[in-house]
């Protein structure tokens, strides 16, 4: 129910903020500086305000009282949504932030959920993937609505995100509190501890290792690559909202068909299988079918990245969370810039799928080694 109801309001969110850039931003003299600002603030501040969750996580989880019963990840999304609210109509910077809250917010309580329902990653990648439907749609509506209208098609959004945000979040968080009530009288009860989902800190954590930093850094350099493909590279027959549509669809199916393949039949066969199979596809991809292919393919790695590092640090989900978004923050960059490949599209597709490959299936080896050692 949470990861459904966080997912939601993930496509409503990302899509507010895309028509938001696109009808009152955009048409402002720093445009291209406020696309800029907008991404860090959604993206790059992730990984401090998700550290900064994680403490109160762990503070609360050592509380006792009304603080111990707060649900904190709901009310950092909650707080997202009222915050992009007011950066919709005040600066993208704002906006940025209410984006950045959210996810940071609608992540933990993914995560928290993913593990209590032990789903081994595969709500992970339902909660991210309808926020690229949003982006997609909320930037073609924002396209065509005319300067002089921007702001009653903005209230007219705003009107309906507001009543799906109170009716999903009511919801939400009285599932939120039952739970973690009948799970501290659970507790109480039997005098023996009990996973709440809140950030609880492990009584024997795992130590920090070289392979446990080498991972984390091959998992952050596999985000990098996908955010700067993601956003580098066009396909000629991309042409018009309803293949815009279909192409989007592939990209959203992907992320939620690799934590569901991953968690059935492994990790390592979903990262070499989706991978390789995107490298192929992308070196055909002026064709509509093999390009539509290879995002499939492509997006699929992007819930498992986020699950190594979410079993490795079980105590640092905000954290991991924000990382791997500064990473796309990261990837953005050189778009950014305007700094050009120096092949085609289907070319460099083809070797950064290869390259993620190698980097992905790395941590994931590295992260066994350390097990077993």
């Amino acid at each position: 129910m949470l990861t459904f109801s966080y997912s939601l309001m993930h496509f409503l969110e990302d899509g507010l903020c895309a028509f938001a850039m696109y009808t009152v931003f955009l048409h402002r003299p720093d445009a291209y500086l406020y696309i800029l600002i907008y991404n860090f603030c959604a993206f790059a501040l992730q990984m401090p305000l998700g550290a900064l969750v994680d403490l109160l996580r762990e503070k609360q989880a050592e509380a006792t009282g009304r603080f111990r019963m707060l649900p904190l990840s709901a009310l950092t999304a909650v707080l997202g949504v009222f915050v992009t609210f007011f950066g919709a109509l005040l600066h993208p910077a704002v906006l940025g932030l209410g984006n950045a809250l959210f996810h940071v917010g609608g992540g933990i309580g993914t995560i928290d959920e993913d593990r209590q329902k032990k789903l081994k990653g595969q709500a992970l990648g339902i909660f991210v993937a309808p926020g690229a439907m949003g982006l997609f749609l909320g930037t073609v509506i924002g396209k065509v609505t005319p300067g002089n209208r921007f702001g009653l098609g903005l209230l007219a959004i705003l009107f309906a995100f507001m009543l799906a945000t109170m009716i999903l979040y009511l919801s939400m968080f009285v599932a939120e509190r039952k739970r973690l009530a009948q799970e501290l009288a659970e507790k109480k009860d039997s005098g023996t501890p009990k996973n709440t989902g809140l950030a609880e800190k492990p009584s024997a954590q795992t130590p920090f290792t070289g392979f446990a930093f080498l991972a984390s850094v091959l998992c952050f350099l596999v985000v990098v690559v996908r955010s700067h493909v993601g956003m580098s590279i066009g396909f000629s027959w991309k042409q018009g909202t309803a293949i815009g549509v279909l192409a989007t669809a592939m990209v959203v199916g992907g992320k939620m068909l690799g934590g569901i393949l991953a968690a059935h039949i492994g990790r390592k066969i979903t990262v070499v299988a989706s991978l390789a199979l995107a490298a192929l596809c992308y070196f055909f991809s002026d064709h509509m079918v093999f390009g539509l292919l290879a995002l499939l393919f492509f997006n699929m790695t992007m819930p498992i990245t986020l699950q190594l590092l979410v079993d490795r640090f079980p105590h640092l989900a905000g954290f991991n969370f924000g990382l791997l978004t500064f990473a796309l923050f990261i990837g953005f960059l050189p778009v950014w810039f305007r700094l050009q490949n120096p092949a085609s599209g289907n070319i460099i597709g083809m070797i950064f799928s290869l390259l993620s490959l190698a980097l992905l299936l790395g941590s994931v080896l590295l992260l066994e080694r350390e097990r077993k050692e």
